[in-house]
């Protein structure tokens, strides 16, 4: 069950690899993490990717499966179905993500349909979104809203 939706997502995640090896890397620079400001305000932006509930993607996915093979759905209706609950799930994710942030942390624009957000904030902050559960990596905010772009684009066309 691959789609446009799923594509998206799966290319800002190949994309993220390489920012968290960067940061492991101590190269948090070239996410603009960097603590030589110098505009002096000490404020970053950076792109995080939720990471959706594993075990319910599996058990949405097994139902359409079941759905059509018992020929209670379609392929195309198992299809939205199973995109309608990847949907909801990142959708959580991203509202436990941003309760979960802290005080410091604001959240510039949701990208439910990848199932990200764009962050700003303190450097050390941002970074400490790493340890959150619903946090599946962090990528240059510019990754997402370039993914976010081409997703639109790919669906329009």
């Amino acid at each position: 069950m691959t789609d446009d939706f799923s594509t998206g997502r799966r290319k800002l995640l190949q994309s993220a690899g390489a920012g968290g090896t960067a940061l492991l890397a101590g190269c948090s620079e070239r996410l603009g993490l960097a603590q030589n400001d110098s505009d002096g305000d000490g404020q970053r932006e950076v792109g995080v990717v939720v990471a959706a509930d594993q075990q319910a993607l599996l058990e949405a996915q097994s139902e359409a499966q079941q759905g059509v093979q018992s020929g209670n759905l379609t392929q195309q209706e198992a299809t939205e179905q199973y995109r309608q609950r990847q949907r909801e799930l990142l959708e959580q994710a991203i509202e436990s993500l941003t309760e979960s942030l802290s005080s410091s942390v604001t959240v510039e624009q949701r990208y439910s349909q990848l199932g990200a957000v764009v962050i700003s904030g303190p450097a050390d902050a941002l970074l400490d979104t790493l340890e959150l559960e619903s946090t599946q990596s962090l990528v240059l905010a510019s990754r997402i809203e370039a993914a976010a772009s081409s997703s639109t684009s790919a669906n329009s066309s």
